[in-house]
């Protein structure tokens, strides 16, 4: 999977979603994988719910995904 830059928890949870099927685990499968309820899992991929960042981490670890955090650059606009 390519970087990608996240805007939306709806996006987020596209790419968990995505990431998931790749790995050909259920929403059940996941759950019972990183102890987070089904629901929760659900919820998440549908970006329908605050995502606590010690679940996030959870989900991610489980399915092989890192999290990065950098400084956007300045457009030339911003000059």
């Amino acid at each position: 999977m390519l970087e990608q830059r996240i805007y939306s928890a709806k996006l987020l949870g596209q790419i968990i979603k995505r990431a998931r099927m790749d790995m050909k685990l259920t929403q059940k499968e996941l759950a019972e994988k990183t102890g987070i309820a089904q629901p929760t899992i659900s919820d998440v991929e549908t970006g329908t719910t605050d995502v606590r960042f010690e679940t996030l981490f959870r989900i991610t670890a489980a399915l092989n995904l890192d999290i990065f955090i950098a400084t956007k650059k300045a457009s030339k606009a911003e000059w």
